[in-house]
C-alpha cells in the first residue's frame, strides 16, 4: 500500500510536470504571452543597463551632454530673502525690528534684539525665484521690500521676509538641473541605442501581408 501511494503521487507529480512542458504547444495563445513576458523582461534589464543606469552612473558622459545643452535650463529673475520669527505679536515690536533691519545686517539685527539669554528674534535665508513663491507675490520686487507680516496666533509669532539681493536670470548649473539633464541623457542614450540596433539588424517590412 505505501509502495503504491508514492507511485500514484510520483505519476500525478511527473504528468503535471509534463503537461506544464506542453503547454505552449497546446495553447498558442499562452506562448505568445509567455513570450511577452519574456521580452518584456530582456527589454527592461537591456533598457537599465545601456540608458537607465548609464546615465546616473557616467558622470563623464552627463557633464559633456551637458556642454551640448547649455542654456535649456535656466534660473529666472531669483531674490535673497532674509526670514524673521519675532516670538512677540506686539506690532510696536515689530515696526521697530523692521526698522533696525532696513539699515542692518541680519546679524547686527539679531544682536541688538536677542539680549542675555532671551532670543525673540529668529533669522534665516531662503533663495526664491520671481513668480514660484508666496512669501513674495504680495509684496514689491526690489531690494529692501518687506512682506505683510504672517501671524501665528498658536505659537504667538509674527514672521515676515526683507528682500536682500536681486539676483539676475542665469543658466542652472549641472547641479542646479542634474534631474532634467539625466533624464534628457537618458532620451538620447536611448536614440542612440535604437540607431545602432537598426544598423545591426535591418528591418524589412512586407508591405503586402503588413496591409
Amino acid at each position: 500500500d505505501a509502495v503504491k501511494s508514492l507511485y500514484d503521487e510520483f505519476v500525478v507529480e511527473q504528468t503535471l510536470k509534463f503537461e506544464e512542458q506542453q503547454l505552449e504547444t497546446k495553447y498558442p495563445e499562452f506562448k505568445a504571452l509567455m513570450r511577452e513576458y519574456e521580452e518584456g523582461i530582456l527589454l527592461f534589464e537591456a533598457t537599465k543597463m545601456i540608458v537607465w543606469d548609464k546615465a546616473a552612473q557616467d558622470t563623464v558622459g552627463l557633464e559633456q551632454f551637458y556642454q551640448t545643452i547649455k542654456g535649456k535650463y535656466a534660473w529666472g529673475e531669483r531674490a535673497e530673502l532674509s526670514v524673521y520669527s519675532l516670538n512677540s505679536l506686539e506690532s510696536g515690536m515689530l515696526d521697530r525690528v523692521q526698522k533696525f533691519a532696513a539699515k542692518n545686517t541680519p546679524e547686527e539685527v539679531l544682536k541688538k534684539f536677542n539680549v542675555g539669554q532671551d532670543t525673540i528674534l529668529v533669522y534665516g535665508t531662503k533663495t526664491v525665484e520671481k513668480g514660484r513663491s508666496k512669501l513674495v507675490e504680495n509684496m514689491a520686487w526690489e531690494v529692501g521690500a518687506y512682506s505683510t507680516p504672517e501671524v501665528n496666533e498658536r505659537e504667538k509669532t509674527l514672521s515676515f521676509v526683507k528682500i536682500e539681493k536681486i539676483i539676475p536670470k542665469a543658466e542652472k548649473t549641472l547641479d542646479e538641473a542634474r534631474g532634467y539633464i539625466i533624464a534628457d541623457y537618458q532620451d538620447y542614450l536611448e536614440k542612440l541605442w535604437v540607431e545602432e540596433l537598426k544598423k545591426e539588424y535591418p528591418v524589412k517590412v512586407h508591405e503586402e501581408v503588413f496591409r
